[in-house]
């Protein structure tokens, strides 16, 4: 009987100091507060490309450092000021050979020329970084520029 009125004891004072608190005893410790993250530099926002289909010479910022272009491109896309890439299919190889006469004009010099249809040239006030390279082989080719300016 003594030992059944000890943990009867023992359970009222638990239940007393629960009734108190709106719960169990807990033991809790102050938390440290959270370092406020010092602000860094804003990066710059990616240059989004543009990719289309089926289109004309477009007017962006490298295309227009070269004559325009007459073949209809099947996909064009470009990515900020630095690359543009586009296929095209022109079955008139002299409209090919034109354009490349064109460039020369426009202060180009060539920097490659193969026998499989790989055409590079560069802008002779640009050290080498303003390229163009064009392929061209039965019909279907590329175009691609790039500025490392």
């Amino acid at each position: 009987m003594k030992r059944f009125l000890v943990v009867f004891a023992a359970l009222a004072l638990l239940l007393a100091l629960t009734g108190c608190t709106d719960g169990p005893l807990v033991a809790t410790a102050t938390p440290k507060p959270t370092a406020t993250p010092e602000p860094t530099a804003t990066p710059e926002p990616t240059p989004e490309p543009f990719y289309q289909e089926e289109v004309v010479w477009p007017e962006t910022s490298l295309t227009a450092l070269l004559p325009h272009f007459t073949p209809t491109l099947e996909v064009a896309t470009q990515r900020g000021d630095e690359h543009f890439f586009a296929t095209f299919t022109e079955h008139d190889s002299d409209i090919i050979e034109n354009y490349k006469a064109a460039l020369l004009e426009c202060g180009f010099t060539i920097v490659e020329k193969d026998e499989d249809g790989l055409y590079i040239v560069s802008h002779e006030d640009s050290d080498g970084l303003l390229t163009v390279q064009i392929f061209y082989d039965q019909g279907a080719g590329t175009i691609q520029i790039s500025d490392k300016r």
